[in-house]
């Protein structure tokens, strides 16, 4: 499955603040916390990782190789991965402390708990994730102007145990839940100059602090999308003579482009079924709906942030997802989570934020 949440000796090994994640694994507690509580809250973070002799059966009897070592969890026998003698390993409580440093060096005197996530990943836990939510450290300087909820931008970080990659950190907007949206996390921060990479030998505590000069940047960063969100919210949907007129041409304007009608494929007599049409209408509607009466936009005034959420609510949470009845739960979660992360629903997002580039001349973050 896309989760890959690691399971051992029966447990997930993955903990989740407030909310559960979207696979619905791991245990789920309420608040947020600092790199020492999360270690509690997976088991197997408990158990550190240690490098032991690798032996080799020569004529008969064991000798040791002096060329290798294998990384496992104390108390366990089974290794992770087998790696040289100059292999610096990296313990799950030595990356929590670095991403902690991060918001620490940016501001902050001491930690604040702002841990949202954390876990491990693969068969033997081979790999750990966590997430900082960045609004739970800086408070009000990420949040959106004239919008009561919260804009969420996330550090977040993943290691490995087995000797096949480096620690990573970086921004991305979503908390990491699993090994999926790990993978697109590296993939956005990696392509936008937002990836730090500390490998496990050498001058580590070197690259430790390098890491976190290019990570101090993550705050600004996140401030210019909050920034971005902010002037959306405060520029008026429409203004000057016949408003109610130009705010009916605006919405359907916006919600054809962004769901627009089914067109053939390739064949000029081909005619595009009349229940496409009605389907497409009515998710229209609901979109439609949702940006006036939405309880979760409640106090945003009528601006284009508030087409935005609209639309990312119906991506979301409302666009019907086709499941077989024979569907299990687990399965039917998958689907919508990539429907949510990379397919149907990011796509309507990202046509919504670009009909409201066009049409109020945003420019593009960079």
């Amino acid at each position: 499955m896309a989760h890959n949440i690691a399971r051992i000796d029966g447990t997930d090994q993955a903990w989740y603040a407030d909310k559960p994640a979207w696979h619905g694994l791991g245990t789920v507690t309420p608040g947020a916390r600092t790199a020492r509580q999360v270690i509690k809250a997976v088991p197997a973070f408990q158990r550190p990782v240690i490098l032991v002799p690798v032996a080799i059966r020569v004529g008969g009897r064991w000798v040791e190789d002096e060329t290798m070592r294998a990384t496992v969890r104390k108390g366990d026998t089974s290794p992770m991965g087998y790696v040289t003698p100059e292999y610096e390993k990296l313990t799950d409580e030595d990356a929590l402390g670095v991403l902690e440093a991060v918001i620490t060096l940016v501001g902050e005197q001491r930690a604040k708990a702002g841990f949202v996530t954390s876990g491990l990943l693969g068969a033997k836990g081979a790999r750990g994730f966590a997430s900082i939510d960045l609004t739970r450290v800086f408070g009000n300087d990420l949040k959106v102007k004239r919008d009561p909820s919260r804009q969420e931008s996330f550090l977040y970080g993943d290691w490995t145990h087995d000797g096949t990659g480096a620690m990573h950190a970086g921004l991305w907007n979503n908390r990491v839940e699993c090994q999926n949206m790990l993978n697109m996390a590296n993939a956005y921060a990696a392509a936008n100059g937002l990836l730090a990479r500390i490998v496990h030998k050498g001058d580590v505590a070197g690259q430790v602090r390098e890491a976190q000069k290019v990570l101090a940047l993550a705050e600004v960063t996140a401030k210019a999308h909050v920034a971005l969100m902010t002037e959306l919210n405060g520029l008026p949907l429409v203004n000057g003579r016949n408003a109610a007129d130009k705010k009916v041409g605006v919405l359907r304007g916006f919600t054809e482009y962004v769901i627009p009608d089914p067109t053939p494929n390739g064949d000029d007599t081909a005619v595009v079924g009349k229940r496409a049409l009605a389907n497409r209408a009515e998710a229209r509607e609901t979109m439609l709906d949702l940006y006036r009466n939405s309880k979760t936009l409640v106090g945003v005034p009528e601006s284009p942030y508030r087409l935005y959420q609209a639309a990312v609510e119906y991506a979301d949470h409302h666009r019907p997802l086709r499941i077989g009845a024979d569907t299990t739960a687990e399965v039917a979660a998958d689907r919508r989570f990539r429907s949510i992360t990379e397919g149907p629903a990011a796509e309507i997002k990202d046509r919504a934020l670009e009909w409201i580039r066009a049409e109020f001349m945003v420019p593009a973050t960079v």
